[in-house]
């Protein structure tokens, strides 16, 4: 069966993941255009654009690799934080078919590469529980969220998460609040330096103004709205599997699903705050949906359910591309 093979850590899911995500993105390789964020640009994403000189081939392939490079960093997330009792590689090809799903977004979008710098901060947030070199991965996590906020503004809400999960992983305590957030401010300062001495400071206030004052919208269709209500179903028995199950894992593999639900939820309640303007958010949400599918898929012993769950996602993801 098709789950079954793909669920097993080899070499073919190094070639399946890059294969499907090509296909399901011919549309944005033939026919490519800028993603534009009408609603205001940050200056990693100005400064990518600057350098391929606004092509949009070449930040489609740019984008092509990237998703590549965070779906088998998912796996790698997967095997160094024991979500999951077996090694398996199926997280590499749930990621580009979730990441795909909303078509609109197929492409090179500032979120996207906010995306990899939020990884490295979910990894630092995840690391804390160890007890080893606390300040210094609160800072590194609070980093990379400045990152991704000076590349994709919406990703500075996830400073509010950190904070939460402080009380999730250990005992509170001010100093590594005060890291995370010292090391969120960093990027903002000296990107808004470089402005500063360029006396083009006000540029970044406008940009950022923009984001909330714009009219223009994103329009959603009916296709769309279904495909996420589609995913939303698979997410929630997923959910339930994993809180079925969440007894029988460690109190680490616990403490880790804990926090990435968390994660999940501020990106939603984001989303659904800011739906016409945070659209970029959907990436966010790719990581850790990814997880708990791949939790489902693997773990679940009702074998014939979850081969029907995982051909009838497939099949949902190429039709959404189709219609």
């Amino acid at each position: 069966m098709l789950l079954k093979v793909l669920r097993k850590p080899n070499l073919l899911n190094f070639i399946i993941a890059p294969i499907i995500l090509a296909i399901l993105w011919i549309p944005a390789f033939i026919h490519p255009h800028l993603l534009e964020n009408v609603l205001g640009e940050m200056p990693i994403y100005e400064g990518l654009k600057a350098l391929t000189n606004n092509n949009p081939i070449v930040l489609n392939i740019i984008a092509y690799f990237l998703l590549i490079a965070l779906s088998f960093l998912t796996v790698r997330l997967n095997e160094r934080f024991f979500f999951m009792r077996v090694k398996t590689d199926l997280s590499a090809v749930l990621f580009v078919l979730i990441a795909s799903g909303t078509v609109m977004l197929n492409g090179m979008h500032p979120a996207l590469l906010a995306l990899l710098f939020i990884f490295f901060s979910i990894e630092n947030t995840l690391s804390i529980y160890h007890g080893n070199k606390t300040i210094e991965k609160s800072f590194n996590a609070g980093f990379f969220i400045g990152l991704a906020a000076m590349t994709y503004f919406f990703s500075y809400i996830y400073i509010i998460w950190f904070w939460i999960t402080l009380f999730l992983q250990k005992e509170f305590k001010i100093r590594e609040m005060l890291a995370a957030l010292v090391g969120c401010i960093v990027p903002l300062f000296l990107i808004g330096s470089i402005y500063y001495l360029q006396d083009n400071l006000f540029l970044l206030w406008e940009n950022i103004q923009v984001i909330f004052t714009s009219d223009i919208t994103y329009s959603f269709d009916t296709k769309q709205w279904s495909y996420w209500a589609i995913l939303s179903f698979f997410l929630l028995v997923s959910i339930i599997f994993t809180l079925q199950i969440n007894d029988e894992q460690s109190i680490r593999s616990r403490k880790n699903v804990t926090i990435l639900t968390v994660f999940l939820l501020v990106t939603i309640l984001t989303f659904l705050i800011n739906q016409y303007r945070g659209v970029g958010l959907y990436f966010f949400t790719v990581m850790p949906t990814t997880m708990f599918l791949s939790k489902y898929f693997i773990l679940s012993r009702y074998s014939w359910l979850k081969e029907i769950f995982f051909i009838s996602f497939i099949g949902v993801t190429i039709v959404v591309h189709l219609i």
